[in-house]
């Protein structure tokens, strides 16, 4: 006896549903790879950031121990001995360091031409550094600004201190005497009004 078997035959993959199987592969592989390169270059410019604020810390502490009289940049004014610009190769990159110093006037001891003026300007140096690097992919430029000023500075410069008491026919104190205080010896004529 003879028997018939239905075998129905294994069905593959068509054309069609092994370009769709690639595509989708290559969508997730790709979407794989560029979010791997993306953590790889976030965590690269971490690094370079990391190093870069580890560059700028080292040149504030070296700043920050030069002589006040000597903080300026080399050319500039103030003059001092800070290179204006500085390469620095620090791990193995190629930093490029920007220093700008300035001397402010301060408005809590008068200004320079104000009410009262202030005949020793520079209070204190603002120094700002700028750190880019030459070699770094993605790097960003980090900025740092930073005010020094010397211990005891009015005592240090040429100019001196007046301190005025108004007392009346009593020797009692005066409160709130408009005192005026004018030396024309000097040119340009220092005039300060006070209360």
């Amino acid at each position: 006896m003879l028997r018939y078997f239905n075998i129905k035959k294994s069905a593959g993959f068509t054309l069609i549903e092994t370009l769709i199987a690639l595509a989708i592969f290559g969508i997730v592989s790709g979407g794989v790879y560029l979010s791997y390169t993306n953590v790889l270059d976030i965590t690269i410019a971490s690094q370079l950031s990391s190093t870069g604020l580890t560059v700028m810390a080292n040149e504030l502490e070296v700043i920050r121990n030069i002589k006040y009289s000597d903080i300026g940049t080399q050319g500039g004014a103030p003059v001092g001995i800070i290179p204006a610009v500085k390469n620095i190769n620090f791990s193995g990159f190629n930093f490029v360091l920007n220093t700008t110093v300035r001397n402010i006037d301060d408005p809590f001891d008068g200004l320079l031409g104000g009410a009262p003026n202030d005949t020793a300007p520079a209070d204190y140096k603002l120094v700002e550094l700028e750190l880019s690097c030459t070699n770094c992919p993605r790097f960003i430029p980090i900025i740092s600004t930073t005010t020094i000023a010397p211990a005891n500075l009015e005592s240090v410069s040429k100019n001196g201190n007046l301190f005025v008491n108004v007392i009346n026919a009593s020797g009692q104190p005066v409160s709130q005497a408009n005192v005026s205080v004018v030396n024309n010896v000097v040119n340009p004529t220092i005039t300060i009004n006070d209360v």
